[in-house]
């Protein structure tokens, strides 16, 4: 047996352990799962009310099995990176376990993470649209509940290590993007249950499209690309390593004596007390290391101007005593 599958065991026992054995986490968590299923299973029995005859285009099951794999790719996203980089993954590092065998045991644990139901939910809706609806269109869906949440794993595995090696910077807005993705998917299976419970018309041209008309070729599109990345991943698995000796080379770096001088200076100058200037170069050195915060503290900056100048905002005020 290969090593990456033994450590693959090692940590869904830790997971079980965790949540199950000396915690209560993983109750509630069963208890949701099966609260989704029985909520889908019994609870779209009041959406489709006319099971003959279908009112809705056939692109609405490929509609919901995209939001699928948005769910996949954020959720696969956001658990491989605390995996790849938290301090489990440090510990496998000391203890000289092959990156190799790190990345596919993350692969496999992420990939069936993202098998619950609560997160595959838009397929299995599509799936009981399919049963009332289109039943040629059942076992495709079936086959696809595996194959897109895999094909979401790895992409969001791979692209994990991508942007911690290449792309650092942008790995703060990578963390926002994953979860809204994420969100994005389970909301776009909620509006299509609107839809229906309210007995409207899906008529939006991308559910018409062709592509969401037939995904019986999905199946080998999606079995193809999987396989790829995943081969990809085993050979780009030093990339793991890579990045984890250039974090901690980042983080026990120290700041050049130059900008600490220049700092100082400035602060010097402004004649403030010595606390103060020490919690200013604090916050300073912090927000550099960061460029998300910057650019956060720049968009707010330009929103807060314009609000003001907006006419809108001149109702607002007091009128001026001076005329």
């Amino acid at each position: 047996m290969s090593n990456w599958w033994t450590l693959s065991k090692i940590k869904l026992k830790e997971t079980w352990n965790e949540r199950m054995r000396f915690g209560r986490s993983g109750l509630w968590l069963v208890l949701l799962e099966l609260a989704t299923i029985a909520a889908i299973c019994f609870g779209m029995r009041s959406v489709l009310k006319n099971p003959t005859g279908s009112p809705e285009p056939a692109g609405i099951t490929g509609f919901l099995t995209v939001m699928t794999f948005l769910v996949a790719f954020g959720n696969g996203y956001l658990f491989s990176e605390r995996m790849l980089f938290g301090c489990t993954a440090r510990v496998d590092r000391l203890l000289a376990v092959a990156p190799r065998d790190v990345v596919l045991s993350t692969t496999l644990v992420t990939y069936l993470a993202n098998l619950r139901p609560s997160l595959v939910n838009p397929i299995l809706i599509a799936l009981v649209i399919a049963l009332a609806w289109f039943p040629g269109k059942l076992i495709p869906l079936f086959g696809l509940v595996f194959l897109v949440p895999l094909f979401g794993t790895v992409l969001a595995v791979f692209t994990v290590l991508f942007i911690k090696r290449f792309l650092n910077r942008l790995s703060g807005l990578a963390f926002i993007v994953a979860p809204a993705l994420q969100v994005g998917g389970l909301a776009g299976a909620a509006w299509v249950v609107i839809k229906l419970l309210r007995s409207a018309a899906i008529n939006e041209a991308l559910i018409d499209s062709p592509a969401f008309q037939h995904i019986l070729w999905w199946i080998p599109a999606l079995l193809t690309a999987s396989g790829i990345i995943l081969f990809a991943l085993g050979r780009s698995a030093y990339l793991w390593e890579e990045t984890l000796w250039q974090q901690e080379g980042q983080s026990s770096r120290r700041p050049e004596k130059n900008q600490f001088r220049s700092i100082l200076a400035l602060l010097s100058a402004l004649h403030l007390p010595s606390p103060i200037q020490a919690v200013i170069l604090k916050e300073w050195l912090s927000l550099k290391r960061n460029p998300l915060t910057i650019l956060r503290i720049v968009i707010w900056s330009i929103l807060s101007l314009l609000l003001f100048c907006s006419p809108v905002c001149a109702l607002w005020l007091p009128p001026s005593p001076i005329h």
